[in-house]
């Protein structure tokens, strides 16, 4: 059966409206943007005109230090010393402790006040969840999760994360990382 071609219209139609898909995206991002600031500033006014105490803006609380950032792709990681035999073990660690046990995360980023760590191994996968407390970072979370087909006990999964080279974040099963 052969191709079936669209008429000319309908395929300048098709790269145009590809060519403006980035630019209107940009645009409903700044609107979604004003939209919200617009409400936050709603809601401020509205919780003064009755009485109530708004939240501070986000640049009066206070944050905890930035963490520096992990080593580079092209400089040796900095492996792990001691991993635990369980995940749920580093509940509770600053994340001094967990690069002492676990070396340098695959990928780190903020999410507002919290910091998410992802550790990569061949066959799993750590993920790490810092908050806030008393103005460090302490992990309140911590899971760790098969990755591909091979089966892994999570000791033997934290012991190759600990081990890991230096991995691109977000491989593919099987893909070294």
């Amino acid at each position: 059966m052969a191709p079936r071609l669209l008429p000319l219209g309908a395929a300048s139609l098709a790269v145009a409206a590809l060519l403006l898909t980035p630019a209107c995206r940009k645009s409903e991002a700044e609107g979604a943007t004003l939209g919200l600031e617009q409400a936050l500033r709603d809601t401020r006014a509205s919780l003064a005109a009755i009485g109530l105490p708004s939240a501070p803006d986000a640049t009066q609380t206070e944050r905890p230090a930035p963490l520096p950032p992990p080593s580079s792709a092209s400089a040796p990681r900095r492996q792990g010393a001691n991993p635990p035999a369980a995940a749920s073990a580093l509940q509770g660690q600053m994340p001094e402790a967990v690069i002492s046990a676990l070396g340098e995360p695959a990928l780190r980023r903020r999410e507002g006040d919290a910091e998410i760590w992802l550790y990569q191994a061949p066959d799993c996968r750590l993920d790490l969840v810092f908050y806030p407390e008393a103005s460090r970072l302490v992990l309140t979370h911590a899971a760790a999760r098969a990755f591909g087909a091979r089966r892994l006990t999570e000791s033997a999964c934290l012991e190759a994360l600990a081990r890991a080279p230096n991995p691109p974040p977000w491989t593919a099963p099987g893909g070294g990382g």
